[in-house]
């Protein structure tokens, strides 16, 4: 995704411009938050819900 943003053909000429030392990039990487998600479940009918009313 960054290789195309920055207009690279490939990963390999983007990661030819990062010139962090590797500590420094593993270090980012573990700074890095990926949000959870709740996976999608099926819509399940009104009367089979729980508290449904009779």
């Amino acid at each position: 995704m960054t290789a195309r943003l920055a207009g690279h053909a490939s990963p390999s000429t983007t990661l030819g411009y990062d010139v962090r030392p590797d500590e420094e990039a593993r270090d980012a990487v573990e700074r890095l938050r990926i949000p959870t998600v709740a996976p999608l479940l099926p819509e399940t009918p009104a009367d089979q819900r729980p508290n449904a009313a009779p």
